[in-house]
């Protein structure tokens, strides 16, 4: 037995014995072999291939690679999985930590994992790949950039999880942040950030929004740490945070602190953008002469960095502010003021979404032949570019139409042509949307079992996803549905199924929502000591917080109106 192995006694840590027998055996091997254990720690997985891109021999793998990849087929830590050879995981972490810790190692591992980058770029752009490896792949040179290339690394898992956000892939999303979070140690501190910000992300959209205010909150005393983009980033998403959980004053003070933090890097045309999205908040309190400041500021920096394309954008925001507050003429011409910049940049996408804009003018003027032609022209353009997505939401959109027209018909014809599109794009949670835009067709025609049966299809797919949130809002419209029905004892039940879930994720906006149509239920049902109990909660929540809908704001009034009922219900019975 050597000296070094005779260090291992009973007492020696499973760590360091681990250590001692790795370096007795890597020192036992050919030079070339011994490096082969190391350089194959790298990547996830390896086999002829990749062993052979590591030791720099392009796509063709030499006579040496194979007897070397057979000599450490035969190691004790090395076992067949469905890719190629993996190292037991104890055995690769150590491997890893004596590249990561080693100062003399780490530029070797920069430029290996540079490598293993390039391969898997060199397979994105020459092998023929199925959806889910191009997945795949993309992760895997991101976690090699994330080493090799940290700017590029970073870019590219942002650009990633927003993708995974954007399709509601949540186990693609936590499998990123995995893979992110095994290179963390590399990573720069203006960096590391992005993945608790990402963490956090993942959170809100699985429904806790406890967990994603917890860890944004955390990060909030790190903002001198990070980059302008992600402080930035930080205090938007707390702000919609704030915005959904009607703490208005706390989403306002981050939109002001993100436009102090642009201000002083001195990104105007992100400036802009935050007075945008300030301008959002303020229209949906409806604070009009607030928001439209915002959106003028926006528009005075666009126009002084000559960003026309951004201003096409914000003036299509105004249109939807007058829209909003019933000024109609005033929507048309800040929407036909977009229109004429964004035909004159050619830019068909966003004349599209412009014109999306004026289907939904006229939809909500009961203008129906005004409505349909422009939703048809914004079709039309998105056919022309293979926008499925879009043409699945546009169909949808031509569905309410008609459902408001009572052309049921026609409604039912849109929302299947969207159903086959996204069916065709596996657009899971779209599908049960869609699903539920039929049962409110069926519902408005009053067949109460095909409504019920599309909710239920859509709630089965939601639940599928393990998506609380989708999930709460259809158990809210079949609320509404057995409330049109007569059915209030059904009702309740679904209302309340509703309510748990937003109490459960800390949802506290549409949970007063929900609250304020159980206790309007209760009234409909005479039952007015429980609309009063129920109602004195929703009126507490507006006291403290507020709540962006206007009804509900004046719950008190209501309050006062039940309470009279119940006292009348209370004198009757007493006589």
């Amino acid at each position: 037995m050597s000296k070094r192995l005779m260090r291992i006694t009973p007492k020696t840590s499973e760590q360091k014995a681990l250590g001692l027998i790795i370096d007795e055996l890597i020192d036992s091997k050919k030079p070339d072999v011994a490096d082969a254990i190391y350089f194959c720690a790298i990547p996830h997985w390896f086999d002829e291939k990749i062993l052979a891109w590591l030791r720099d021999e392009g796509r063709e793998p030499a006579e040496r690679t194979g007897a070397i990849l057979a000599e450490l087929a035969e190691l004790a830590f090395v076992s067949r999985g469905n890719r190629g050879y993996v190292y037991d995981k104890n055995v690769r972490n150590r491997l890893l930590r004596d590249w990561r810790e080693n100062t003399e190692l780490l530029q070797n591992f920069q430029e290996l994992s540079g490598m293993m980058a390039a391969y898997y770029a060199d397979k994105l752009q020459k092998d023929e790949l199925s959806e889910e490896q191009r997945a795949e792949w993309e992760r895997e040179e991101m976690y090699h950039l994330l080493v090799a290339d940290e700017g590029r690394g970073i870019g590219l898992f942002i650009n990633l999880v927003n993708r995974a956000s954007q399709l509601y892939q949540l186990s693609t999303f936590d499998l990123l942040l995995g893979l992110a979070d095994e290179q963390a140690v590399n990573l720069s501190v203006s960096n590391r950030p992005w993945i608790r910000f990402s963490e956090g992300e993942l959170a809100w959209l699985c429904g806790d929004w406890e967990k994603a205010l917890k860890i944004w909150e955390a990060l909030e005393g790190e903002r001198e740490l990070m980059s302008t983009n992600l402080a930035k980033t930080l205090a938007d998403h707390l702000s919609f945070l704030y915005k959904n959980k009607g703490e208005w004053d706390k989403a306002i003070g981050c939109f002001k602190h993100s436009l102090e933090i642009l201000e002083k890097a001195g990104d105007e045309r992100g400036m802009a953008a935050t007075f945008n999205n300030l301008g959002f908040l303020y229209k949906d309190k409806d604070q009009w002469e607030e928001a439209d400041k915002c959106f003028q500021r926006s528009l005075e920096i666009l126009e002084r960095v000559n960003d026309e394309r951004g201003m096409a954008d914000i003036f299509n925001n105004q249109g939807l502010l007058y829209k909003d507050k019933g000024e109609w003429e005033k929507a048309i011409e800040c929407f036909k003021h977009s229109m004429e910049i964004l035909e004159k940049a050619g830019d068909e996408r966003g004349m599209a979404a412009t014109f999306n804009n004026l289907g939904f003018l006229y939809k909500d003027k009961d203008q129906w032949e005004e409505a349909d032609k422009y939703f048809r022209f914004n079709l039309e353009i998105l056919e022309r570019n293979g926008d499925e997505r879009g043409m699945a939401a546009t169909f949808n959109n031509l569905g309410f139409l008609y459902t408001d027209w009572e052309k049921w018909e026609e409604a039912y014809e849109c929302f299947q042509r969207s159903l086959e599109i996204l069916e065709k794009v596996g657009d899971k949670r779209g599908i049960a949307n869609t699903y539920s835009y039929l049962g409110f067709l069926y519902r408005d025609k009053e067949k109460w079992e095909e409504a019920d049966g599309y909710f239920q299809r859509g709630l089965d797919i939601l639940g599928k996803m393990s998506d609380e949130h989708g999930m709460a809002t259809v158990f809210n419209n079949l609320g509404f549905l057995y409330k049109h029905k007569g059915d209030s004892k059904k009702a309740v039940d679904y209302f309340q199924r509703s309510l748990n879930i937003l109490e459960k994720v800390g949802d506290e906006m549409n949970a007063t929502t929900a609250l304020y149509h159980l206790a309007l239920l209760y009234e409909g049902m005479e039952r007015y000591d429980d609309a009063v109990e129920v109602l004195m909660k929703v009126v507490n929540i507006c006291d403290r917080v507020g709540h962006p809908d206007l009804e509900i704001r004046r719950s008190r009034e209501i309050l006062e109106r039940i309470k009279e009922k119940a006292a009348s219900s209370k004198n009757a019975s007493d006589q």
